[in-house]
């Protein structure tokens, strides 16, 4: 009897600490270091050079990036300003992230938003792998619509941020904004998002994974009742790289897909809707260096091309769209650990 119990207690644990799993970020496009914007330098597209300790990145008089690293290079403050109009209040949205780790994983995010309310997003693991994220507000918003922290432009560090949160956090509770939960269980994980004080109905997202841990099929159910037309189905080659995600129409016709295409330490992501390309990105060494994109009608188009500095960081951005070809030069500066 103890050795069953003892092999019991042994399975549930090993069953807890799963290898992590690569699956999408819980916030993507929610924080700026997942988001795609104009000047936004994310991490998956831009590779930062070893013992980066702080990067600061400058357009005319301008500082468009800040990030700062710790010493084991995870990021832990971005700073990011966007361009919204002449007659905006402060002309920029203003957006900054501050990350704490423990043991080397992450456990909270601070996020700051010059238009919007504070949010500060905690995470538990299961093994290597997030479990859970609880979203709560900070601070209240003082107008709408019309950048009411403005205040937060000021801040350009990571040391200076923590130290508005903890004065905001001893101004104001936190109020719990909704949770994301993930249950793991052999090859599935469901994937569940609750908002505060709503009663679950049902709606969940779906992983399903293969025989060596990658995603092989994206689900979603609204009410448990499977969209068969969101269903997104992952491909690999034969080094286990992913090759072409895809969607499948009412007709069983791809609707949406994207392709990626290596060549040593180059790739390729291409986007179709409907069989017709909208976007195509191409990487050096992980770093994005051409930018093309038009409408699945053709009503616009543009490209971009990224110039790169001795870091493999943009330092000139050329833009070519059918109404206008503007470019624009950058000042890159760099703190290293020693």
């Amino acid at each position: 009897m103890k050795k069953i119990i003892f092999l019991f207690i042994f399975g549930l644990f090993f069953s807890c600490n799963k290898e992590k799993i690569d699956l999408p970020p819980l916030l993507e496009n929610t924080l700026p270091s997942s988001s795609e914007m104009p000047f936004n330098l994310m991490l998956s597209e831009n590779k930062f050079p070893d013992k980066i300790k702080k990067f600061y990145q400058i357009q005319n008089r301008d500082t468009l990036n800040i990030l700062e690293f710790d010493k084991n290079k995870n990021l832990i403050f971005k700073y990011y300003k966007q361009f919204v109009d002449e007659n905006w209040n402060g002309k920029f949205i203003y957006m900054i992230e501050a990350n704490v780790y423990n043991e080397g994983k992450l456990v909270k995010t601070y996020y700051l938003h010059s238009n919007t309310e504070y949010e500060v997003f905690e995470y538990a693991y299961s093994g290597d792998n997030i479990r859970e994220l609880k979203s709560f507000l900070l601070g209240y918003l003082k107008g709408y619509n019309n950048n009411p922290h403005l205040l937060i432009k000021e801040i350009k560090s990571y040391q200076a941020c923590i130290k508005f949160i903890k004065k905001i956090e001893s101004e104001s509770k936190k109020r719990p904004n909704y949770t994301i939960k993930r249950e793991f269980s052999k090859n599935e994980i469901k994937e569940y998002f609750n908002p505060n004080n709503i009663q679950d109905d049902g709606s969940y997202i779906l992983y399903i994974l293969n025989e060596k841990n990658k995603i092989q099929k994206i689900e979603y159910y609204a009410k448990n009742k499977k969209w068969d037309t969101n269903t997104k189905y992952f491909v690999y080659n034969n080094f286990n790289n992913l090759k072409k995600t895809y969607c499948l129409n009412k007709d069983k016709d791809t609707s949406r897909s994207t392709e990626y295409f290596y060549k040593n330490s180059n790739k390729i992501i291409i986007k179709k809707e409907n069989k017709i390309e909208i976007s195509r990105k191409e990487f050096l060494n992980n770093t994005l260096i051409k930018y093309k994109y038009q409408g699945a009608d053709s009503s616009y188009y543009g490209v971009e091309d990224y110039l790169l500095d001795k870091f493999e960081i943009p330092v000139k951005i050329i833009k070519n769209t059918r109404e206008i070809d503007t470019s624009y030069s950058l000042k890159n500066f760099y703190e290293f650990y020693k």
